[in-house]
């Protein structure tokens, strides 16, 4: 973590604010991917949905045959062309159910054998093909019979195709009946599975950026620490031993190796000071021994001197007694 350390505390806490970011980042794509195949319109989901769609669409399918078998058996009873239009659009509407099974048999995008096993899916795919197969002919012999409405040998033809339908047609739908509780089930499992890592996921990112942060705290405020304890001990004198414990090269590491320098320096200016006044104090005594040398040799001058003026005031006394002895005789 020496790198850490030595970063700027700007870039420091560039870092905890990147990681916050990144992990949001993270955190949003993680969900993005997960909850791509349980959300709506996703893998799950769209597998639900195309089976659902698929069952109500061989449902309806069913009906509407049942329909025209039961609306040709009236015409061909009552003689009454008034269920022709009825038979018509209801063939149409069942030409375009049929149309969308067989683009769903067709479409490679509609397969997902996450749930169910491939062999699972062709056999569907091969009964919706016989069924199609079957209906087709029995859409035929239908618009044969309106035709001639006379004609009992179509409405045997009519019934054999129309069990036909219903026999390949009940497999699939049986299936997938089937399949669909199994796959919301799935579905259910996922998200929770998907919820309880999103959980971990979140809290080994909490953990991971309030560790980060921590260890920037922490080394900040150890810094922070040292060079107050630093500072006062300048401030109140005490410069013997002047040494931080901060390595790092951040604007605190440079400070304090600032007041390390600081003091350093503080520690020889006061050392050359008092080499200076132990010199200048040692040269006061020899300069106090010269004087005092001096004066003593002015004392002893002076001795002599006042030696000399009694020696003086003697002999000018005698000469003058001497005068006065002269002048007397």
């Amino acid at each position: 973590m020496n790198w850490l350390y030595n970063l700027k505390i700007r870039n420091k806490f560039l870092i905890i604010f990147g990681s916050i970011v990144l992990s949001i980042i993270l955190g949003v794509i993680f969900l993005h991917v997960s909850f791509e195949h349980v959300q709506v319109g996703g893998r799950y989901y769209h597998g639900i949905s195309v089976k659902t769609d698929t069952i109500d669409e061989i449902a309806r399918a069913r009906m509407n045959i049942n329909l025209i078998r039961s609306t040709i058996y009236s015409m061909y009873l009552f003689q009454d062309s008034s269920y022709i239009d009825t038979i018509n659009a209801t063939v149409n509407s069942t030409d375009r159910l049929i149309a969308k099974l067989d683009n769903k048999v067709s479409s490679k995008k509609s397969t997902c054998y996450s749930c169910h096993s491939e062999a699972e899916i062709n056999q569907i795919k091969l009964d919706i093909l016989k069924s199609k197969t079957h209906w087709i002919k029995f859409k035929e012999l239908s618009l044969q019979l309106i035709d001639n409405p006379n004609r009992k040998v179509l409405l045997d033809n009519i019934e054999e195709e129309y069990i036909s339908f219903m026999d390949t047609s009940t497999p699939p739908l049986k299936t997938l009946r089937s399949l669909v509780p199994h796959e919301v089930e799935t579905l259910v499992a996922t998200s929770n599975k998907i919820r309880l890592l999103f959980i971990i996921f979140g809290g080994v990112l909490i953990v991971f950026i309030c560790y980060v942060a921590y260890i920037l705290y922490k080394n900040i405020k150890t810094s922070v620490y040292d060079v107050f304890e630093i500072s006062n001990r300048i401030s109140s004198g005490d410069i013997s031993n002047i040494k931080t414990k901060i390595h790092g090269r951040d604007e605190i590491g440079m400070m304090a190796s600032s007041f390390e320098e600081m003091g350093k320096q503080l520690k020889t200016f006061i050392r050359d000071v008092k080499k200076g006044i132990n010199d200048l104090f040692s040269s006061s005594n020899t300069i106090s021994v010269y004087a005092n040398n001096l004066f003593d040799s002015a004392g002893k001058q002076r001795k002599n001197a006042d030696n000399i003026l009694a020696a003086t005031s003697e002999i000018t006394s005698s000469i003058h007694n001497i005068t006065q002895h002269t002048n007397n005789a």
